[in-house]
């Protein structure tokens, strides 16, 4: 798993502004949805992220730490029965380091109901906070 996590990870193109979301969620069990939601006054169009791997549930969102400020990822699962448990997703942003460094990398872990109900993580220029 972790040998196809980075060679999926090196075919991402990031340069010197621009940066993806790592959506990772369990295998294909569970389809999870993300896309990027613009702040309120964008000009910015909304994204859905690209399906990088869906047999390993990896999906991307490029997006411009700057630019996209106050924009929100947007996750949802389908609706399950009720004794089945919350679906985990890890997000990792993957911003540019300097020329020659590699991309800092930031992770943030959420369970997504059963209930199939939205949760949103917005980016504050710097993390993505619930």
């Amino acid at each position: 798993m972790r040998r196809l996590l980075r060679s999926s990870l090196e075919e991402l193109a990031l340069d010197e502004q621009g940066a993806t979301l790592l959506v990772r969620a369990p295998a294909a069990d569970v389809p999870v949805g993300a896309r990027l939601v613009p702040p309120a006054g964008s000009e910015r169009a909304e994204r859905t992220a690209t399906t990088l791997a869906p047999g390993l549930g990896l999906h991307t969102v490029a997006f411009d730490p700057l630019a996209d400020r106050g924009a929100k990822l947007v996750l949802a699962r389908r609706r399950g029965a009720e004794p089945e448990p919350p679906t985990p997703v890890r997000v990792h942003a993957l911003l540019p380091g300097r020329a020659g460094e590699l991309p800092r990398v930031l992770t943030v872990d959420v369970e997504l109901p059963v209930d199939g109900k939205e949760v949103a993580l917005r980016w504050d220029g710097a993390a993505l906070v619930r």
